[in-house]
């Protein structure tokens, strides 16, 4: 019969280093899959026109982000257990370093109350909250009736619209800007694609296209037919301003609508 070899000290060492290389480049691979190829909800706004679902392996990016974190405790706890197999190492290591026993004490003491310091902070930091993100999926846009195609704004914004002759006065860009802050925290509604056209935006959400292009400071000039993928790069617009302006537009229609009704 074959007789097993006792596992030494010796080979558990070299377990724990493989697998400590091996949770590092995992760790480092998906860090890079995150970033750079399950991108983020504004930029898939930004290069896709919508917020699309990208998957790899059937997982998302959040998946993987919740596999990063598990790697991330697996690291520790095999370093944790390096540590606890090369302790006499170290010791003699740290000594040698620091000779004298005040030193010494400082140091740990030292080392001690920066690492608490680091596990107990993700607990106790406070985060500061901004305004939305342009571009960040459904709950960063806007809510947005398609009834009648005008702005409807939500229980928490004010309800009192914009009269026609502000609207009328002020350029349709400064109106834009005037309500781009209302607006944050409604929901994205209107279908707006790198493969749609002005002219066929302004055929849809019936507002002029001549107006769209001057309020995205587009020339004249340029073709109603031209994709809005190849436009944005020309004129670095994003998606999202695309249709800050069209409910613009449509407000105004509607006001200015109702304001010939009521004479």
């Amino acid at each position: 019969m074959l007789k097993m070899k006792p596992v030494t000290r010796q080979k558990v060492n070299i377990v724990i280093d493989i697998l400590m290389f091996v949770v590092m480049a995992a760790l480092a691979v998906i860090g890079f899959l995150i970033r750079y190829t399950l991108i983020s909800g504004e930029a898939r706004w930004e290069k896709f026109g919508s917020n699309i679902e990208m998957t790899l392996f059937g997982l998302d990016r959040h998946q993987w982000g919740f596999i990063h974190l598990v790697l991330g405790v697996m690291l520790a706890v095999l370093l944790v257990l390096h540590i606890v197999f090369h302790w006499k190492q170290i010791i003699c290591l740290f000594r040698r370093l620091t000779p004298l026993r005040p030193q010494r004490y400082a140091l740990v003491s030292a080392i001690t109350v920066v690492s608490l310091l680091i596990l107990i902070s993700p607990f106790f930091l406070k985060v500061e909250l901004g305004e939305s993100i342009r571009g960040q999926g459904e709950r960063g846009g806007r809510n947005v009736s398609r009834t009648s195609g005008a702005y409807l704004p939500s229980e928490s914004e004010d309800r009192t619209p914009l009269s026609s002759e502000v609207l009328n006065e002020l350029p349709q860009t400064q109106a834009i800007h005037q309500n781009q802050n209302r607006r944050h925290g409604e929901a994205r509604m209107l279908e707006i694609k790198g493969y749609h056209t002005i002219g066929t935006l302004a055929k849809n959400y019936n507002v002029s296209a001549a107006k769209l292009k001057n309020t995205l400071n587009i020339p004249s000039d340029v073709s109603s037919n031209e994709r809005l993928g190849r436009i944005r790069r020309i004129y670095g617009f994003s998606m999202r301003e695309v249709e800050e302006c069209i409910l613009a537009l449509q407000h105004s229609t509607g006001d200015q609508t109702q304001h010939n009704n009521s004479q």
